[in-house]
């Protein structure tokens, strides 16, 4: 990298960006493997209609049944971190904190609506009902 190169982007800046890249990663991969324990342990609402055929063996390692200990574990620790990240939304000073702020808010509440999905008995099935190819298919010689 030549010397003219460096001055172009400030250290504070390729900083921040880095530590907001490393931090989300922390949290995407903590919302993800809680959800997979989730699905392992057991929860109790679970759309396994919509794996397909050569993936089939995967619904073994699913179980439905009451929520476990790592259900509230995680979706309160997701939801402390979303206000968390709404207090620092409010007291940002710079447009790259807010940014930030913004983008961890965004991924701490999808995490946490997607564990709720898991529990509470809505017919999200329904939703994507229409992409599944038809199965009732008439032939007509």
């Amino acid at each position: 990298m030549k010397a003219r190169d460096k001055d172009m982007v400030p250290r504070v800046l390729v900083q921040a960006m880095f530590s907001l890249m490393l931090a989300s990663l922390v949290q995407v991969s903590y919302a993800r493997i809680t959800a997979k324990l989730n699905l392992f342990y057991g929860v109790p609402q679970i759309n396994t209609q919509f794996v397909p055929t050569p993936l089939q063996h995967i619904k073994t390692y699913f179980r439905k049944g009451p929520i476990t200990a790592a259900f509230p574990i995680g979706v309160t620790f997701l939801s402390v971190t979303a206000a968390l990240f709404i207090e620092g939304l409010f007291f940002a000073q710079t447009p790259a904190d807010i940014l930030g702020f913004a983008h961890w808010n965004a991924l701490a509440v999808h995490a946490a609506i997607e564990h709720w999905f898991m529990d509470i008995p809505l017919p999200d099935a329904k939703l994507w009902r229409w992409m599944l190819p038809d199965t009732t298919t008439s032939r007509q010689d």
